[in-house]
């Protein structure tokens, strides 16, 4: 504090302030992402059209065999990120609910659990804070799960089956982890397989689509969780099937992906099930992934994984493309894919063949992407050095020793 006693002070300071350190050069003009609208501009994302390509590079790189092949990536509140085998889900609890935009104080974990479909039983552990013995959850018997989507605000568990049938349970926790788990009500809406779930606590919604070409709005508002609510049709049974579905946290604003022969078709809706547009690939699309900066000032993106490897951006105001995100080694197909908080790294799955293991062995590659950061060597085990390790596998069947954190690690996942 200086103290002026009301007087405007001569001279404050005697040099002016260093600038901010920045990646951009400060003599470059970048036009806007809109001409005909002023105040707004890209995201600080991975791969926004401000970036120089050849700084766009892989930070992290994990290669997991295939006894631990990964299905899904999900970002949790705290910032780690992990991987989950297929038929598995991960579902916590936070000391409170996690927003839209990001803030210097992340919500710590209070729990973790993996539910996962072990023969015909859906089962039940809590990794954190302590582990347990496997609970069994209920048996499913002829109900194949196909799909699955856990709301974290409400403690929902989310499962799609093969005949379209939608089961929902809820979980209650306790300071010991957990305290009863039970079934809430069938949602009845499809009637074909169920291929994506996709949750957006934001907006209190969650959207359901088949093998058929029907995707349903419903309200997941926890005032009314005694009985959830179907919202509207979003889309009408065609003779395609829905590959993927993805939800904006800040909008709402709703991305499917539709196969159509070889290649897709990326629909864009509001929350109120408007068409906006269609944009044609002539790749398979398998997973998509949004980014969530403030909106009004900032243009975000949805990221398309292709069955080719690549990674394409488009802008979600016009839907062009404004970047394609490809590595020369690593080509497999884009299983999985999601932002961090900060969306200053991208977490991507690619599937492949070992051929020491034989064509019948598909492992998984673990990439992070990261903009203004020089490619370092791989060692041994194929992890990038010098870096603290954002990304952690949750095996469902082999007893799970949970990594602390340290602080270099959280300010390594907030950047």
């Amino acid at each position: 504090m200086v103290r002026s006693y009301g007087q405007m002070p001569m001279q404050l300071l005697h040099v002016p302030h260093q600038p901010h350190l920045s990646f951009y050069k400060d003599n470059e003009v970048y036009p806007a992402p809109v001409r005909s609208v002023r105040g707004i501009r890209w995201g600080d994302y991975v791969g926004n059209p401000l970036q120089n390509e050849e700084l766009i590079n892989v930070v992290f790189s994990l290669k997991t065999p295939p006894e631990k092949k990964l299905l899904r990536i999900i970002c949790l509140p705290n910032g780690l990120v992990v991987g989950v085998p297929p038929r598995s889900l991960v579902v916590f609890r936070s000391s409170h609910q996690s927003k839209a935009t990001v803030t210097v104080n992340l919500p710590e974990l209070q729990a973790i659990g993996i539910v996962s479909v072990f023969m015909r039983t859906l089962v039940f552990r809590i990794c954190i804070p302590s582990e347990s013995p496997w609970l069994n959850i209920a048996e499913l018997d002829d109900f194949q799960v196909s799909s699955m989507g856990f709301s974290p605000r409400n403690y929902l568990i989310i499962l799609g089956s093969d005949s379209g049938v939608i089961s929902t349970y809820e979980i209650n926790f306790n300071a010991k982890g957990i305290r009863s788990i039970r079934e809430r009500f069938d949602l009845l809406g499809h009637s074909q397989r169920i291929t994506s779930i996709a949750v957006c606590d934001e907006f209190n919604i969650f959207i359901t689509a088949d093998s058929s070409g029907k995707a349903i709005v419903w309200d997941s508002n926890r005032h009314a969780i005694t009985s959830l609510t179907f919202i509207r049709l979003l889309r009408q049974s065609s003779a395609s099937s829905i590959r993927s579905v993805c939800i904006s946290r800040t909008t709402a604003d709703i991305a499917v992906a539709v196969d159509i022969n070889k290649g897709s078709i990326v629909e864009f809706y509001t929350i109120n099930g408007d068409l906006i547009k269609k944009i044609g690939v002539d790749v398979r699309v398998l997973c998509m992934a949004m980014s969530n900066q403030s909106e009004g000032t900032a243009v975000n993106c949805l990221a398309l994984g292709l069955q080719s490897g690549d990674i394409r951006l488009v802008e979600t105001w016009r839907l062009s493309t404004i970047r394609t995100i490809r590595h020369p080694i690593y080509t497999g197909p884009v299983t999985s894919m999601q932002y961090s908080l900060s969306a200053r790294k991208l977490f991507v799955t690619k599937t492949f063949v070992d051929a020491e293991l034989g064509s019948d062995s598909d492992c998984t590659h673990v990439l992070v992407w990261q903009y203004g950061v020089a490619q370092k060597k791989q060692n041994i085990n194929g992890t990038l050095q010098k870096f603290s390790d954002p990304f952690e596998y949750l095996d469902c069947y082999v007893p799970h020793r949970h990594r602390p954190i340290t602080e270099s690690t959280k300010t390594f996942l907030r950047a």
